[in-house]
């Protein structure tokens, strides 16, 4: 039996971020950027426990083979996090995987990204940037066309970026709120005018939740027009938080999807999900649970594939709240986490603890081995313990997924230890967006995996006061300094000391403590290829999948 399990030894993985992107298009024309810097430094953890599966790099998509047939509907199921209530950018719970995964298949960007942070072009063909970066001149694609026959032109650009910067609590907004204004200088070129410098502005707006929507379809129609992109699928039957069924786009400008169908199913039990994916119901089982895999590799009908994702699984503190407001007190829980005991118990053992357990991306750039370490000490955790005021009150902890719930329990025995109560909620992403939004007071601690992608200011989610994904409501002036600072420095040397500093003063406070990095796995019907499997994101292409069948 050939199982695609991919286990590799973790190799120092020097990521080269370039704005240059200089690639061929369809037609063979030659496009890229000019003025921009190259940050450089990037270099993975070294080693992980023995006991941990050391999965690194993700599978490249293999190219369909010729003279086969492919199955014409490929369907793929996925649990809580991956459940779709709406695919309006414009509402705050599409900050949900689903949604965002969604988006990959049904909007093109201006700008894509590579899983090895390579920026390539998409909607906008090529670009120019100005000295200071805060102005982005931007050529389009004269070939593109909406799912509703309509021609892209800058002016959907224009409206997209309109309707993105006045919907608070969106990532289209936190991703587009830097643009100040535009000029459109004709139907193919459009200038964007930032605010401020932002070197990695054109690496912001790939998230999923950027891509181009249609000004005539939205205001023609309100309530569903949003559905109309330019992607590879178009939209052919939603029911929220059931399933979202895409059909393939013929006149796509780019190489066209193998797959005619594609159906994105939420099912809510994992057992459920196994099943559906060893009788044949389901082809993709994403964020597939460790303890299915030795299930997997018995069956010769299925496979899975596994890599390390950029995210980081931490603990954290509001640090806002009285009692978890006192440093000692957090230091404290940091010397009494076990993290090799929770990869085990969270992960069944596929998790990539680094060397230091930084709060950074497993393969973001600048990442600063010499920091404050907190290693597994029960007596140094009783003694900061000792220094705080704390009288054995009941701390509540929240996790809204699985693996996080986990996280959450293996603390909550691991702080009795100590003498540390902490009552456990488990809810789900909406409620956890609620509990953790910027200035709730109500936030006590939480289990949960913080956003990173491959280049440096995707940290400002974590540490930017008012940022979305600031769930530990983290407030240093000295650090929201530093971040602002970087924006605005093009040097990658002095780009990267400012972001090892960063991190050198976010670790020293505690408010985040990284716990260990997630290994995803995906189960499969044997055969299926064509994910774009992505390290730096947790998004990822399921656009180019296909099944042979002949």
């Amino acid at each position: 039996m050939n199982k695609r399990r991919i286990v590799t030894i973790i190799v120092a993985l020097c990521m080269a971020f370039t704005l240059l992107a200089a690639c061929n298009n369809q037609d063979g024309a030659s496009t890229g950027t000019t003025g921009a810097p190259t940050p450089t430094g990037s270099t993975a953890p070294s080693t992980a426990p023995s006991a941990t599966p050391t999965i690194t790099a993700a599978p490249s998509a293999a190219p369909a083979p010729e003279g086969v047939e492919f199955a014409e509907h490929i369907v793929w199921v996925g649990g809580p996090p991956e459940r779709i209530p709406t695919l309006d950018t414009t509402n705050p719970v599409t900050s949900a995987i689903g949604c965002q995964q969604s988006f990959t298949m049904i909007y093109d960007k201006l700008v894509e990204i590579l899983p090895d942070g390579t920026l390539i072009p998409e909607l906008a063909k090529s670009w120019q940037i100005n000295a200071d970066y805060s102005e982005f001149t931007l050529q389009l694609r004269d070939d593109a066309y909406f799912h509703n026959g309509d021609k892209f032109t800058a002016d959907d650009v224009a409206f997209t970026i309109e309707r993105s910067r006045t919907a608070p609590g969106t990532q289209a907004q936190d991703r587009y709120s830097p643009v100040e204004s535009y000029t459109i200088v004709n139907d193919y070129e459009i200038v964007l005018t930032l605010s401020r410098s932002d070197v990695d502005f054109l690496y912001n707006i790939t998230w999923p939740a950027c891509g181009i929507q249609s000004r005539k379809a939205i205001e023609a129609d309100p309530v569903d027009g949003h559905l109309i992109g330019t992607g590879k699928y178009k939209v052919f039957e939603f029911v929220s938080d059931d399933y979202l069924t895409m059909e393939r786009f013929d006149d796509y400008w780019g190489e066209k999807a193998i797959t005619k169908f594609v159906t994105f199913r939420f099912v809510a039990e994992e057992t459920a999900r196994m099943i559906m994916l060893e009788n044949g119901e389901a082809n993709v089982v994403i964020a597939l649970s460790p303890i299915y895999v030795p299930e997997v590799e018995s069956n010769d009908e299925i496979d899975y594939i596994a890599f390390t994702l950029g995210n980081v699984t931490f603990v954290g503190f509001n640090t806002n709240h009285p009692i978890l407001a006192d440093i000692n007190f957090r230091k404290a829980v940091a010397h009494a986490i076990n993290r090799e005991e929770m990869v085990m118990m969270a992960r069944e053992g596929y998790g990539t603890i680094p060397n230091n357990p930084v709060h950074w991306g497993f393969m973001t750039e600048f990442r600063n081995e010499n920091v404050t370490r907190f290693d597994f000490d029960l007596d140094k955790a009783r003694e900061y313990l000792a220094m705080t005021n704390y009288n054995g009150e009941a701390i509540e902890m929240i996790a809204s997924n699985p693996s996080s719930q986990q996280v959450m329990q293996v603390t909550l025995a691991n702080l009795a230890e100590i003498g540390i109560n902490i009552a456990a909620r488990n809810t789900d992403n909406p409620g956890l967006n609620a509990d953790t939004a910027w200035g709730n007071q109500d936030l006590r601690m939480l289990a949960h995996a913080g956003e990173f992608q491959s280049w440096a200011s995707s940290s400002r989610t974590s540490f930017y006061p008012g940022v979305l994904g600031n769930r530990s409501q983290y407030d240093n002036p000295e650090v929201t300094a530093l971040l602002d600072e970087a924006m605005v420095t093009f040097d990658a040397a002095a780009r990267e000391a400012i972001y090892k500093k960063v991190q050198e003063i976010v670790a020293e406070d505690a408010a985040y403590l990284a716990i260990y990095h997630h290994i995803q796995i995906f189960g499969i019907t044997k055969g299926l290829d064509g994910i774009i499997c992505s390290p730096s994101t947790p998004f990822h292409d399921f656009s180019g999948m296909y099944l042979p069948i002949s």
